[in-house]
């Protein structure tokens, strides 16, 4: 089930549960919390082994070094309940903070330690208004899935002018696991901070395994004048093998934060068909109505008023576009919102294709609403 904070209901999907957070101290996230390795949110953070190629510099955003998002609570968190990581899994970091050089965004620093690594920057598209060339980023995690006690942290911060789109070569696979209190972590934290700074986090689709136990966390952070713009599809079993997810889990976290203070939390936990309570979310009306597929995009800058009308004009285009029928097929079900300053649209269906369709359609509107810039679909899309 999900609990947000900002967004009104109709921005929520059936099978969601909206509400507004409560800002009690004790349950406040700070800006610059990362995702941590039981689970739950916090910052400070050690250095993984630097995995630089010795292309790249050691700039820093803000004149601060980019503390990693694995360490320590540094603060109250917000737990995830579960067990405690395999100490059989395979651990995995991937530290990227993209400055500007030469009139062009690059890799200031990188850290990795694991099998996550980055391809080189590609440069599809011309520059942006403000004469900035941006790069894309594709990250690379050579095994391919995800099993039990496995856990990928990918954290990605654009500092003041950079530009970059962050992406993946395929699916994500949550493989089942090993044992039942097993948990397969994924993370991913996004930084857009300072003026001409923005990120778009554009990963293809997770397919959760039948019996796998996934748990998906992601952080976006935009600050003073930044921008930000992600989606995530996610498939419950394999319907392309007939498999049904009849067991196992997905639980997936979402928070988006400006300029320190939380402006969308959410929680989603659904469980395989054969498992107990909530397992009736995935044939319920008030569930997933047996889609096994859902998708996110949304996207938010500085909140100025030109850029919050013209968000509303991409929002209301995407509901025509919706309700119009596309050619090739949209979700079953599907809906889109713009308050705050942020854009969301969410989809549950039957098919990855349709979801991959609307959230990119999302994108292209939202995209010169946002940023001033057509869309350019990833090159290792096409490759």
């Amino acid at each position: 089930m999900t609990a947000s904070a900002s967004h009104a209901a109709p921005a929520a999907l059936p099978g969601t549960c909206s509400g507004t957070a409560q800002a009690r101290p004790e349950a406040r996230v700070r800006r610059g919390a990362g995702v941590l390795g039981d689970g739950r949110v916090g910052t400070g953070g050690h250095s993984p082994a630097s995995g630089g190629d010795g292309l790249h510099g050691h700039g820093e955003c803000s004149g601060r070094r980019m503390g990693p998002a694995s360490r320590g609570t540094g603060g109250r968190g917000l737990p995830v309940p579960g067990p405690a990581p395999d100490p059989g899994g395979w651990p995995a970091r991937l530290r990227l903070s993209f400055g500007v050089a030469g009139g062009r965004t690059v890799l200031d620093r990188t850290e990795r330690s694991g099998p996550l690594g980055v391809q080189r920057l590609f440069y599809p598209e011309g520059a942006a208004p403000d004469g900035t060339l941006p790069c894309e980023a594709c990250v690379l995690h050579p095994p391919g899935g995800i099993v039990t006690g496995d856990s990928l942290e990918v954290v990605a911060e654009c500092c003041p002018g950079a530009k970059a789109l962050v992406t993946s070569p395929a699916a994500d696979k949550f493989y089942r696991a090993r044992t039942s209190p097993g948990l397969q972590r994924q993370s991913f934290r996004g930084v857009a901070e300072g003026p001409g700074a923005e990120l778009e986090h554009l990963p293809q689709e997770a397919i959760v395994f039948s019996g796998a136990r996934a748990l998906r966390e992601t952080v976006y952070e935009v600050s003073g004048g930044g921008k930000l713009a992600g989606w995530g599809t996610v498939l419950l079993g394999r319907a392309a093998a007939g498999e049904s997810f009849t067991g196992g889990s997905y639980r997936e976290t979402l928070m988006v934060f400006r300029d320190g203070e939380p402006a969308l939390l959410e929680r989603t936990d659904i469980r395989g068909s054969g498992e107990p309570w909530p397992a009736g979310l995935l044939s319920s009306p008030l569930g997933l109505m047996s889609r096994p597929v859902m998708s996110y995009f949304l996207c938010l800058g500085s909140g100025d008023e030109r850029e919050e009308a013209a968000l509303a004009v991409a929002v209301g285009e995407l509901r025509e576009l919706a309700a119009g029928g596309e050619p090739d097929g949209f979700p079953e079900f599907s809906g889109a919102t713009l308050r705050d300053g942020i854009m969301l649209a969410r989809s549950v269906g039957l098919s990855v294709p349709a979801a991959e369709r609307y959230c990119r359609a999302a994108w292209s509107l939202a995209r010169p609403a946002l940023l001033g810039r057509e869309a350019v679909f990833p090159r290792i899309w096409r490759t």
